[in-house]
């Protein structure tokens, strides 16, 4: 998902105002239960409703995804994220000067307990939300009871399970203390950086008393207040615009950017269009074809690096049409990752890892069992493990809309069939709108699914336990496992890896989990590690 373009988009942001129409909210649309005088009086309070400030300056951010939410714990889109992350604060954040380091955000400071099961953080004294409201330990609780389940239910919680280690949290004043029932605080202080520990006010959260989960969350999304340089002043998710004015009692000190606007804009001529004429000051996603163009344009500023991402061809292991190992080993020696390079205009590179390449995790050397031979030799051994007999007709799904791994999902997409009807294999390719896609793939409703993955936090354990672990208790791979493979020692190695601290242990841990994974299950191939690029007029 996230993270490293929201990263940047805060560095902007710091180094360089909103109201909004009253929109019926879910209180006077038949919502069971809630009191409209607590609703209404925290509308009076939240600073959107004194009006937008038409002549402050302002930048434009073109963006191709379209935020759907601002419930930071119910969203796994990185259109949201992008705002989200303008909006609210978590208790530490990661250094954008130093991806390995960690920083006090929300939290003055941090101590992990001697045995590794808890971590008492600090909470920083005088912040207010944009309500008004005072940060404390008990503000700081409820968000994260709130994320885990235990406390304001919300609908679907799509990262709850990267909070399982959390046994317990307990508020004293401005002392939290969040208890772990293992002792993995290297990786729970990483994942408490990630947009959904975002800490969300505790007078919005008290307002949505007696709503519904799916009202609460949508009064918490058009209402939004954090602690964050930016507050809510208006968002229009048919259109796709969110605005964003500077908020005067942001704690770290003044915005010199008075208003932020992200604008949708899917068509990427039009994203072109709009950062030469001005009309975007910025561009968080720019298409490859016109990388170089921009770099050689003297009124942009381009800027490029490679991410932290893998985009991935996933075959179903529980679906009927993918369940036979033959058939994916098969698939995975006919993929020709040079030829799906050519698609990126010299910004990608292929990838063998489930992990990101500029990872010390990743193995340069690793390549699954045969991988390594020329494409004529792989296409023979494919079509031996196929045999004689008949194969149903499959289909890839994709993303409707690109994503900074896929820029162009339908290209990429039609390349795979090429490669799979070389070893016989009839293949069909299916565009998806985005939501759909995610929401449906925990459903096993697609056999082979091209997507990607995006760190969330800089560790290697964010690609491995989202992409190939899941639920021990239920034996069930998690709803952001594409490959649907779920295998119970497997997850417990992923688990204990967690716990390791010594960085050559746990770059050995990590490649062994790799090579069980790939070698047992066949179940996703790792095609590209690409480069990321955001212009700036």
């Amino acid at each position: 998902m996230f993270n490293q373009i929201s990263m940047i988009l805060l560095v902007f942001v710091f180094l360089c105002s909103a109201g909004c129409d009253d929109k019926p909210s879910p209180d006077t649309n038949g919502n069971k239960g809630a009191d409209q005088s607590t609703t209404k009086a925290y509308k009076a309070s939240h600073p959107r409703v004194r009006g937008l400030s038409e002549d402050a300056a302002f930048i434009t951010v073109a963006t191709a995804d379209r935020p759907g939410t601002l419930d930071p714990h119910n969203t796994e889109s990185g259109g949201d994220v992008k705002v989200i992350n303008q909006v609210y604060q978590s208790l530490v954040r990661i250094d954008p000067a130093n991806v390995d380091k960690l920083i006090p955000e929300l939290a003055e400071s941090w101590a992990v307990a001697d045995d590794g099961l808890s971590i008492t953080f600090t909470i920083r004294g005088g912040v207010k939300f944009h309500d008004g409201a005072p940060l404390d330990a008990v503000a700081c609780k409820q968000s994260l009871d709130r994320l885990r389940g235990v406390y304001l239910d919300v609908p679907a919680a799509p990262y709850r399970g990267f909070y399982d280690f959390i046994a317990d949290v307990q508020a004293d004043g401005m002392k939290l203390t969040v208890k772990l029932n293992r002792p993995v605080a290297r990786v729970a202080l990483r994942n408490l950086t990630m947009f959904p520990a975002s800490i969300v006010s505790p007078a919005l959260l008290a307002a949505t008393d007696g709503m519904d989960t799916g009202q609460r969350s949508t009064f918490i999304s058009e209402w939004a207040s954090g602690t964050g340089a930016y507050y809510l002043s208006k968002f229009d998710s048919a259109e796709g615009r969110v605005r964003l004015q500077a908020f005067d009692g942001w704690w770290d000190g003044s915005v010199r950017i008075p208003k932020i606007i992200f604008r949708h804009v899917a068509d990427p001529n039009s994203q072109i269009e709009y950062i030469k004429s001005g009309e975007a000051d910025m561009l968080d996603d720019v298409p490859r074809p016109v990388w170089d163009q921009m770099e050689s344009d003297p009124k942009i500023n381009l800027y490029r690096w490679w991410a932290l991402n893998v985009c991935y061809l996933a075959m179903n292991v529980k679906h009927e049409k993918t369940g036979d190992i033959k058939l994916r080993k098969a698939i995975r020696l006919a993929v020709d990752r040079e030829k799906l390079n050519e698609l990126y205009y010299g910004t990608a590179r292929p990838t063998y890892s489930l992990v990101a390449q500029p990872f010390g995790e990743y193995d340069a050397d690793y390549r699954v069992p045969d991988t390594e031979k020329d494409l004529a030799a792989r296409q023979a051994l494919a079509k031996e493990l196929l045999g004689d007999g008949t194969h149903p007709a499959l289909k890839i799904y994709y993303p409707l809309n690109p994503r900074p791994y896929l820029p162009t999902p339908e290209k990429v997409a039609d390349k795979l069939r090429q490669q799979m009807s070389e070893i016989g294999l009839s293949v069909e390719i299916v565009a998806v709108p985005n939501s759909e896609l995610f929401d449906s793939i925990k459903t096993d409703k697609y056999e082979m699914v091209l997507i990607g993955w995006m760190s969330d936090n800089a560790d290697a354990d964010n690609f491995y336990v989202p992409l190939a672990g899941g639920d021990p208790k239920k034996s069930e791979p998690a709803p952001t496992n594409v490959g649907r493979a779920f295998d119970g020692e497997l997850h417990a190695a992923m688990i204990a890896a967690q716990s390791i601290t010594d960085a050559d242990a746990r770059i050995e841990a990590y490649r062994k989990i790799e090579r069980d994974f790939q070698e047992k299950f066949a179940a996703i191939v790792p095609l590209l590690n690409t480069q990321q690029a955001q212009a700036f007029g």
